[in-house]
């Protein structure tokens, strides 16, 4: 396992390398954008390495080793035959950092952050992925493509979502796969993301005209936001793609053509991550018509569709096997596949009319983790506050008997005293809006979120917290005229709002959907980027920074799925993920977690297994935790074949009975086959 994890840790640094390299030959005008520049290109080169390999079928861990290697000597080359320009120094990005993190109140947020990241780290190497989409179709991917040495269309899956959606962040997932031979990194992709998307905020911030203070404080409570937090643990891609369209934005409100160049390569990765970067148009086209010169509009007519069409390969792959640049997705529950009925869609198309936007707008406001006696955390926190500046406060009137301190401690204690009073303003939105639709006779809208829980710690389900209420919705006004004081507010204004323009777009492409937080990661971060137009505001700093580190403490140990039995205030809920075996981890207690783990204790780990060719059967876990197990579709098909078979509702008929054995049986009819 050591000398796995070097061989990953040599794979990323031969990515950086490269990107690092490439990014210096581009003499951007900042650090920030050098950092930036070097993430974009480091993921397309991965990229373009694994789809060259996967065209003649060769894509392997010594393939994709001995590629990232001519990769990064190629970037050497380039950098030589460039005049050598200076790479990014990291004792200035030390040296800047430590220069905005002096405030003492800055300092404890990072400090608090550094500590949640460490502890995602922790739990994202020590226990395996077990979020439903994680398990659905973004893990099965990158191993069926792992498997059948190619990142392409995987034959015999009845999951669209396997082979429709676009590839990027699962290729970076597949990485992580080939060189540790693992799955213990795969949440790695979206962690770097995480940051990534965190620098490109400081830096909007930064083009903001706010002070490198100013923009570490954004940043850092975009770092604190729950739904961000909770996806850096898992393997979906939601973050990915959103660090490609924050840094999109960052590179158009530069100035110089090759930031354009670059704002084109982030914006067609994020194409080729996700259908959600769509949602994402509508502004860049704003920043670009209303913030652009008209002398670079030639150049953004040739960049743009470029990018579009780079970055739609994959749809234009979907068109050439299914006939649909859509890929012919299918909405998929544990229970089956199903086509959307006939009738949803008129029920989609007036939610869409303006109804969708309004549901979705009930679901920011929350406070994940507050549960039970564990929301007193706040009231702890606000009296720290308070008390900190009463201190100072008495200090400064001893020395010089006047001010009016006191009066800012109590403003601090009662701000940082807020969230307690969202999940009562949640209830009363929830209990209009539920009334209004009721007395107009549409009852199938009144209820569209009534079982949604203002509490629930979930990288699907949670939203943006407390802070991503309260100053995302809030108190907009008060940050759109701090940063009118800085000569930002036309920019300011379009930044702020974004979250609310978001409401409108996700509701009319795809209707509410409880878990719709995720896509709202982008036009959040863009908001961030302005809250630290507020740092000057002390009592607003310290209650920020309370609400930050108190949503991030309760969010982790409410963690859903990944509860590691710490017991705050609240009892523990649900099962303690140290004392679940990995089967009853990735799919709940009962019968298929135990043939999981039969699976894993006495089936080799590179055995040929076929399964059952339904929906319903998650196939990931069998891979095994070292990824090594062939899997095959269809036991008809694939019996002569395999070694193992495994089963879902009975034993199935094989051709030759003889030839296996029952290893294992259940009741409820999961079963094992093995080879005599």
């Amino acid at each position: 396992m050591t000398f796995a994890v070097g061989v990953l840790i040599s794979a990323l640094a031969l990515l950086a390398t490269s990107g690092l390299l490439l990014a210096a030959i581009l003499r951007l005008e900042s650090v920030t954008a050098a950092l930036l520049a070097a993430y974009a290109i480091a993921w397309a080169e991965l990229t373009i390495i694994t789809v060259a390999l996967s065209l003649p079928r060769d894509l392997t861990r010594t393939t994709c080793l001995a590629g990232l290697a001519i990769g990064t000597g190629v970037a050497f080359g380039l950098w030589l035959v460039a005049g050598r320009p200076p790479v990014v120094s990291f004792q200035l990005v030390a040296r800047l950092g430590r220069d905005a993190l002096r405030d003492p109140l800055l300092a404890v947020l990072a400090v608090g952050v550094l500590l949640a990241l460490i502890y995602i780290v922790v739990i994202g190497i020590a226990t395996p992925q077990n979020d439903a989409d994680s398990l659905a179709y973004h893990l099965p991917r990158a191993a069926f493509w792992k498997q059948q040495h190619a990142v392409a269309y995987i034959n015999g899956t009845i999951d669209s979502r396997e082979n429709a959606n676009p590839p990027v962040a699962e290729i970076g997932i597949l990485l992580t796969m080939l060189a540790a031979r693992s799955d213990k990194f795969a949440w790695l992709p979206q962690f770097v993301s995480l940051l990534a998307s965190a620098l490109a905020v400081f830096g909007i911030g930064r083009r903001l005209r706010l002070e490198p203070r100013e923009a570490m404080f954004g940043a850092l409570l975009f770092l604190s936001l729950p739904v961000s937090l909770l996806q850096a643990a898992t393997a979906l891609s939601d973050v990915v793609v959103a660090a490609f369209l924050l840094i999109t934005v960052y590179f158009l409100l530069g100035t110089a053509k090759r930031e354009l160049a670059l704002a084109s390569l982030a914006l067609s990765l994020a194409l080729a991550t996700k259908v959600s970067a769509f949602f994402a148009l509508p502004l860049l086209a704003l920043l670009v018509l209303r913030y652009q010169p008209k002398g670079r509009w030639r150049a953004i007519s040739i960049a743009a569709p470029l990018a579009a069409l780079v970055g739609g390969g994959w749809y234009i792959l979907n068109r050439v096997e299914t006939g649909s640049f859509a890929g012919g997705l299918f909405f998929y529950g544990r229970d089956g596949a199903h086509r959307i009925p006939p009738h949803f869609y008129h029920r989609l198309f007036a939610l869409r009319r303006g109804m969708a936007p309004g549901a979705l707008g009930l679901d920011i406001a929350e406070v994940p983790g507050a549960v039970g006696w564990d929301a007193l955390f706040f009231v702890l926190a606000a009296l720290l506050v308070a008390a900190g500046f009463g201190i100072v406060a008495w200090r400064k009137r001893a020395q010089s008997g006047a001010g009016h301190g006191w009066l800012i401690a109590g403003l601090a204690g009662v701000l940082a005293l807020t969230p307690l009073v969202v999940p009562a303003i949640a209830h009363l939105e929830r209990r209009g809006w539920e009334k209004v639709w009721w007395l107009a006779g549409r009852r199938d809208i009144a209820y569209l979120d009534s079982g949604r829980s203002v509490t629930e710690a979930s990288p699907n389900f949670s939203w943006f917290g407390p802070l991503g209420f309260l100053l995302g919705v809030v108190g907009i006004v008060f940050v759109v005229r701090e940063l009118r004081r800085r000569g930002s507010g036309s920019l300011g204004i379009v930044f702020v709002i974004a979250p609310f323009v978001w409401l409108l777009i996700v509701g009319w492409w795809i209707g509410y959907v409880p878990f719709d937080g995720r896509y709202f990661i982008v036009p959040f971060g863009l908001a961030a980027a302005c809250w630290g137009a507020l740092a000057r505001y002390r009592a607003v700093v310290a209650s920020a920074v309370a609400i930050a580190l108190t949503t991030m403490l309760l969010v982790l140990v409410h963690f859903e799925d990944k509860s590691t039995g710490i017991r705050l205030l609240a009892p523990v809920r649900g099962s303690v993920i140290w004392h679940q075996s990995r089967g009853a981890a990735e799919s709940g207690p009962g019968d298929e977690a135990s043939v999981i783990d039969f699976v894993n204790r006495h089936v080799p780990a590179d055995a040929v297994i076929a399964f059952q060719d339904d929906p319903s059967f998650l196939k990931y876990p069998f891979f095994g935790p070292d990824v090594q197990r062939t899997l095959l579709f269809g036991i008809a098909a694939s019996e002569a074949r395999a070694d193992t078979i495994v089963f879902a509702h009975g034993a199935p008929h094989v051709s030759c009975p003889s030839c296996w054995r029952v290893a294992v049986r259940y009741p409820s009819g999961w079963g094992v086959l093995r080879r005599v």
